[in-house]
């Protein structure tokens, strides 16, 4: 049973909220008032989508509002209870995500966010799915004899669909169509059998075989002389790389023979340009380096001192000149030194206006705070039911007024003082602002003075530096005159000769010794190069035999895989014959048993047709008594007539009429509401509950008034839950559980007002 619902932003609800108890519950309004859209939304909260979306009439984006303004999501929240348990299920739709759904039971939540996989556990807690709801519990409008609105020939395969029995139907064509299949692929598989017989036939399988045979002794006679042919072939192959080995060194140590032999004649060449080569070879070369390295230390240390001397003498002329500037930026400072004494006297001015500018801001925001004090006196007093600001006891007009006056005198006053404070503070600002430039002036200067002395001070430290190097170089020349600086350079200059001879002669003993090793070298290697040549064509000679009878041995082993292949495939096509002749037989049995299958199935659906029609006749034949208030018609039934179902209805005389014939609207209606119990008893009983929308179109007042009386007495005691839209006022006596009337204005714009009466 559902016991309430909600609905934010759906269609013409903004937010609208409906309780529902057992009986008839009735929405009424006029047309566009927004009754159609709440079952709409009881179908949405229990399956994720209604008749109008499921037939595509609507988009489901198209059920968020855009009263008002456009919103981004339309929400549905519906309670209903069953088996004793407390369901709730939320339903959102969102114009830019997924639709998303939750389900609780007792409040706790069992399912979410899926929408699909919440519909599955209410179809498993109901026992109705979404088809079965909207066929049978939900009735649209204009659709409460929707039995009688399918074309005779279809009904019985629309209930066939209901009752889920049209599976036979389609059970029974998939074997006349699996039966056709097997026999057409009988006939196939005995055409290739017999074609397959025909090629074994053409085929000598033992002789293929004898012909396998000696070309395989073939292969392994050709294949034993082939290695041999290989192992004396990979023989020589060895030998020649060793010989190839031995030619690389030979021609590395002849070539280094040569450059060797070479290199000495060079050097004794050399040697003959110098007259003393006897003479320094009783110098060491550490000798020669010791007094080389003494005397370049010498003209290293002059040249030091000469290089030191020089750059002193820039940097003296540099500060020279720049202290003659900065001395005329001192006679400048000396004139502003009784200004820069008195800067203590302008720190302690700085501060004691800084003191008396933090009084006047105090004072300054206490007058703002008394002005907003008066002024909110002001406007309390101002109000007709205000007390006295300071005794709190109730105030006359008169004695307010006086009251109000002063405040403002008050106001005026402390606008004044305001004034003058804030005159006085920027006075102040200015007088800072002065002497903080003061300041900053006299600072400069302060900073030049220090500077000045700075660069004195240096040029004082680089003229006693620059005397001592002088001293130094004085004595330097002294020890060191120009002739005896020139006699130690021809000195170096004549160690540097000597250290090239010594070079030579050590180069030139080594060149010796590693030429009499070379000669050893290649006595010892034993190589002649007339060895490699003839070791080599050998080895060519037995390289192309053994290439040509490879050649040979791979087409006799191609003509053998081939025979064999053809050998292997003679063979599967016997078994493969053996296998399809079995399989025919097997396929020949199948396809009577598929015929008695197909009899068994046709004989099952009539059989649970027939039950069916047993079964809902039973039911509507004990409804139609409790219902149906009038002699007229004592029974009804559905009966079938040319392969398809009737409903009909029986008079007094026992006489069978069709529904569709001579009765009245009302009789009509009372009917289809008979067969439409019946058959939501029989296969929706997980929900014992009927959705009427519109069910009185096309019926007369007296028609309307008997269907209202038929719901309210009889219905209601049959069904647990019967939900009712309707315009018509007169089902308003119907109802047994709640009503609501809905208005909705005529402008696009409005929404659906909902009113429980």
């Amino acid at each position: 049973m559902i016991t309430k619902i909600r609905l934010k932003n759906w269609q013409t609800h903004i937010d609208s909220s409906f309780d529902f108890s057992e009986g008839i519950n009735a929405l009424l309004g006029v047309m566009g008032s927004g009754k159609s859209s709440v079952l709409d939304a009881i179908s949405f909260a229990f399956f994720g989508t209604f008749p109008a979306a499921q037939q595509r009439r609507i988009k489901l984006d198209n059920v968020i509002t855009d009263l008002f303004t456009k919103h981004d999501n339309a929400k549905v929240t519906l309670e209903f209870e069953k088996d004793n348990k407390k369901y709730e299920i939320k339903r959102k739709i969102d114009r830019k995500k997924s639709s998303t759904s939750e389900l609780r039971c007792n409040g706790l939540l069992i399912e979410s966010p899926a929408s699909q996989r919440v519909t599955e556990r209410i179809e498993k807690i109901l026992s109705v799915d979404y088809n079965t709801f909207s066929q049978v519990v939900y009735c649209e409008q204009n659709k409460l004899d929707q039995f009688l609105q399918i074309p005779r020939g279809q009904r019985m395969k629309k209930i066939d669909e209901l009752l889920k029995i049209d599976r036979f139907e389609t059970a029974r064509s998939n074997i006349v169509s699996l039966k056709n299949r097997i026999s057409k692929s009988t006939k196939e598989l005995e055409i290739h059998t017999a074609s397959l017989k025909e090629v074994i036939q053409s085929k000598d399988l033992t002789t293929l075989k004898s012909e396998i045979d000696t070309i395989a002794f073939k292969i392994e006679t050709f294949s034993r002389h082939l290695n041999e042919i290989k192992e004396k072939r990979d023989i020589l192959q060895k030998e020649t790389e060793t010989l190839q080995k031995k030619k690389t060194i030979y021609d590395l140590q002849k070539n280094r023979e040569i450059a060797v032999h070479s290199r000495i004649d060079q050097i004794t060449k050399e040697l003959a340009n110098y007259t003393n080569v006897d003479d320094v070879q009783s110098y060491t070369q550490e000798f020669i380096d010791t007094q080389t390295e003494r005397l370049n230390s010498v003209l290293k240390t002059q040249k030091s001192l000469e290089k030191e001397i020089t750059i002193l003498e820039e940097k003296i002329n540099t500060y020279t000149t720049n202290l003659n500037s900065e001395n005329e930026r001192l006679n400048v400072l000396e004139s502003k030194r009784p200004e820069i004494e008195k800067l203590k006297d302008t720190d302690k001015t700085i501060e004691n206006i800084k003191t008396k500018i933090e009084a006047l801001q105090k004072e300054e925001a206490g007058i703002i705070s008394k002005m907003d004090d008066s002024t909110q006196s002001i406007t309390t007093l101002e109000k007709s039911d205000a007390n006295c600001p300071t005794c709190d006891t109730h105030l006359n007009t008169e004695k307010k007024s006086i009251i109000i006056k002063e405040k403002k005198d008050q106001i005026d006053r402390l606008e004044n003082s305001l004034v003058i404070i804030n005159k006085e503070i920027k006075s102040e600002k200015e007088k800072m602002a002065e002497n903080e430039s003061k300041k900053r002036e006299l600072l400069k200067y302060i900073n030049l003075e220090r500077d000045i002395l700075e660069k004195a001070d240096t040029i004082k430290k680089i003229n006693s530096e620059l005397k001592t190097l002088k001293t130094k170089l004085d004595e330097s020349i002294t020890i060191f005159s120009k002739d005896k600086i020139k006699k130690i350079e021809q000195e170096i200059r004549r160690f540097e000769t000597t250290k090239t001879i010594l070079r030579h002669l050590q180069e030139k003993k080594q060149l010796e010794e590693e030429k009499k090793q070379i000669r050893i070298n290649l006595d010892e290697l034993k190589f002649k190069p007339e060895q490699l040549e003839t070791k080599r064509t050998e080895f060519n000679a037995h390289d192309k035999l053994y290439s040509t009878d490879i050649v040979q041995l791979r087409s006799h082993q191609e003509i053998y895989l081939e025979k064999t292949k053809n050998l292997s495939v003679l063979e599967k096509q016997a078994k493969l014959v053996n296998d399809n002749e079995l399989k025919i037989e097997n396929m020949k049995d199948i396809i009577p048993e598929l015929e008695r299958f197909k009899i068994v199935l046709e004989s099952t659906q009539i059989m649970l047709r027939e039950q069916f029609i047993e079964t809902i006749n039973n039911i509507m034949d004990d409804l139609w008594t409790s219902i149906y208030p009038y002699k007229d018609y004592t029974g009804i039934q559905i009966s079938v007539d040319e392969g398809d179902y009737i409903l009909k209805l029986r008079n007094q005389d026992e006489t069978w009429m069709n529904v569709e014939g001579t009765v009245s609207g009302g009789e009509r209606m009372t009917a289809v509401l008979v067969l439409r119990i019946a058959m939501s008893t029989i296969l929706a009983p997980g929900m014992k509950m009927l959705l009427l929308d519109e069910p009185t179109h096309n019926l007369d007042r007296k028609a309307v008034e008997e269907l209202a009386e038929t719901l309210r007495t009889k219905v209601s005691d049959i069904v647990d839950q019967v939900f009712l839209i309707t315009h018509d006022e007169a089902m308003e006596a119907a109802v047994t559980g709640k009503l609501y009337r809905l208005n909705r204005g005529e402008n696009k714009e409005d929404v659906t007002e909902v009113i429980e009466v």
